[in-house]
Formats: C-alpha cells, sequence, structure tokens
C-alpha cells in the first residue's frame, strides 16, 4: 500500500498550472476515464434502507461526474455504512449507551451497549468511502469538475501551442 497523499489526476495537474512544473512528457496523458453510469437502479444485494439511500443520492452524484460505473462497488459500499450508521443510531437512541441485564447467576450487570462500537465503524466507514465521493466540504474543495468546456479539456491544452516570448515580441514589435 502507498503512503502519503494520493496522486492527483492528470486533468487537475493542469488546470492548477502544472505547479510541479512537469514537463509534458512525464505527466501521465493515458489515465482511463471510466464509462457513465447506465442505469441508476441500486445493486440487488444492497439492504432496503441501503437501496432507499441509493435512488436518494445516486442521481445527485451522477450529475455532479462524481459517480461512474466503476464506482458501483464502492458508492454501493457507501451507502450501505450509511444506512448502517443511521439504523445504529436509532437502535442506541432506544436502548441506550448501557445496558443492563441479568448474568447466568442471578446478578445485575451494567456494559457499555455493544451497537456504540458498530455504530462508530460504520462512521468510519461511511467517512473514508464518503471522501472518495466528496461527501464533505473539505473533500469538495479538492475536486475539479469539468465544466464541459473546451477552453477546460486536456486535448484543448495539449493541442495549444508553446508560447515563445521572442516570438510574441517580434510579433507586437511589427504590429506596432
Amino acid at each position: 500500500m502507498w503512503s502519503g497523499p494520493l496522486p492527483k489526476p492528470t486533468q487537475q495537474k493542469l488546470d492548477e498550472g502544472n505547479a510541479s512544473k512537469q514537463s509534458k512528457a512525464k505527466l501521465n496523458l493515458n489515465q482511463p476515464v471510466p464509462e457513465e453510469l447506465e442505469s441508476l437502479a441500486p445493486p440487488e444485494w444492497l439492504t432496503e434502507d441501503a437501496r432507499a439511500l441509493w435512488i436518494k443520492y445516486a442521481i445527485k452524484y451522477q450529475r455532479s461526474g462524481m459517480l461512474k460505473s466503476i464506482d458501483v462497488p464502492k458508492f454501493s459500499a457507501y451507502v450501505q455504512a450509511v444506512a448502517e450508521f443511521v439504523n445504529l443510531n436509532k437502535q442506541i437512541d432506544s436502548d441506550g449507551v448501557v445496558i443492563s441485564g441479568v448474568n447466568g447467576q442471578g446478578s445485575t450487570y451494567i456494559q457499555a451497549n455493544l451497537k456504540c462500537v458498530a455504530r462508530d465503524r460504520a462512521f468510519d466507514r461511511m467517512n473514508k468511502l464518503g471522501i472518495q465521493f466528496g461527501d464533505s466540504p473539505a473533500a469538495r474543495a479538492r475536486l475539479s469538475v469539468d465544466d464541459g468546456s473546451e477552453k477546460n479539456s486536456l486535448a484543448s491544452f495539449l493541442s495549444r501551442k508553446p508560447k515563445n516570448k521572442a516570438q510574441e515580441k517580434a510579433k507586437e514589435a511589427t504590429t506596432e
């Protein structure tokens, strides 16, 4: 597994002005472009609550360009984690954070509700997966969404001729 921050997509590097000053030859111009999502129907294996969340959020993520066909398993895990978090929260609200009972010897015991641990794990999964879909203001700040115009396309950037300052000065001198 890699350490450190994830590498930025090439298009994002170019949109930001290629701050690392890598030459075009070193930039990965062959990054895969995933296919659009053909159907917004939720996968069969999701729970009923997760399917409802899928239906609620999939169209929003697809319209913003953050849900492609290759993302279905990860987005499914995300909505499942959200559904588990919500359900466990409801159960904890009714049962309480601390539960009591009677053991086999007839003694009363008090212990932390183990559903709290499961809820916290669902929350962690929800956060880790959600960051990849830009579900928080901080995560969205790291994303760049193509507006579809030609000026922002990688092909448009690469087809531009490099500006030569000497040529520009010569052109300005002849027009004056």
